[in-house]
């Protein structure tokens, strides 16, 4: 995408206006990669409402698809007429510009709706869309409009796995009020099942443990017990809750951590596991593998070959 500069002040009030804005910064940078700089805006928009509200389109997806592919490859039979019920009622057929336009936007609006994406301002597509095109200052850069995309995401993911969620909630704030049931900063919760008096993992070392992961109705999802074949990984490689919770744990311990969804999969479906699951580890650290240490250069006071 093109180069964005970003501006202090703008109309953006709500998440889903600043998406729908960063949706339209990505069109625009689209059209302007493939050459494509004086698009129909009102079409794009109107391919956005179509979706939205459900109507029916002005060209099939498969058509739309068709020229999207063509365009990406610099074909010039794009550039034809595209036959279709929006025509010019002397030919039959959409312009060119118009064609193009309605199959960039739909392209775009029915990948965001699969995605969960809906309730987008069209206004604010189109400015987005004006404002790359005339290489006008914009409302924020591609960094602002990647944040912002992620969050409306991960906000809708969160919605969906709603009732997950909650059940963890209540499960989790019961448990840490169990005796033996510690909680840290982040909200992980674990017992001391074994304490070992081994050495404790860096995170920049490789663990050896077994384990077996269940969720809160006691359905096993993973166990390397059941493979006989302990698992070698290196700390800082694995979920959150398992990179902090490794480093509690002297060789030879076993624990058991009760994992809030932020500090494992989040709110994403990872199957067999649901979005927004609590996750509940019996782990045991069998030995840790330290991390080898660059050597350091002689001090002689002579320069050092390179």
């Amino acid at each position: 995408m093109v180069k964005l500069v970003p501006i202090k002040q703008g109309p953006l009030k709500t998440l889903k206006d600043s998406a729908s804005y960063a949706i339209g910064l990505s069109i625009g940078g689209f059209c302007k990669q493939y050459g494509f700089v004086n698009p129909n805006k009102q079409l794009i928009g109107q391919s956005f409402s179509d979706v939205k509200n459900d109507q029916p389109f002005l060209l099939n997806e498969t058509a739309c698809n068709d020229i999207v592919n063509k365009l990406l490859l610099q074909d010039r039979a794009v550039h034809s007429p595209v036959a279709g019920s929006h025509a010019d009622s002397s030919t039959g057929t959409i312009n060119r510009v118009d064609s193009v336009s309605y199959a960039i936007g739909l392209n775009h609006a029915v990948f965001f709706k699969q995605q969960g994406i809906t309730g987008l301002d069209t206004s604010f597509i189109i400015k987005a869309v004006k404002d790359i095109l005339a290489s006008q200052p914009t409302q924020f850069n591609d960094d602002v409009a990647n944040k912002v995309m992620n969050k409306l995401i991960i906000l809708m993911q969160e919605e969906k796995a709603k009732p997950v969620i909650d059940a963890g909630r209540v499960f989790l704030a019961n448990n840490k009020k169990k005796p033996g049931v510690k909680v840290t900063k982040t909200g992980l919760q674990y017992e001391i099942i074994r304490q070992g008096k081994g050495i404790r993992p860096a995170k920049t070392d490789t663990f050896v443990c077994h384990y077996r992961g269940t969720l809160l109705d006691g359905t096993e999802f993973d166990a390397s017990y059941n493979r006989n074949q302990p698992l070698v990984m290196g700390v800082s490689q694995v979920i959150r809750g398992w990179t902090e919770g490794l480093q509690l744990m002297p060789v030879g311990s076993k624990y058991k951590f009760y994992i809030p969804y932020e500090l494992g999969y989040g709110p994403f479906d990872n199957p067999p596991i649901p979005g927004g699951s609590v996750l509940i580890f019996d782990l045991e650290l069998l030995n840790v593998k330290k991390a080898k240490l660059a050597p350091k250069a002689i001090t002689s006071g002579k320069p050092v070959k390179k």
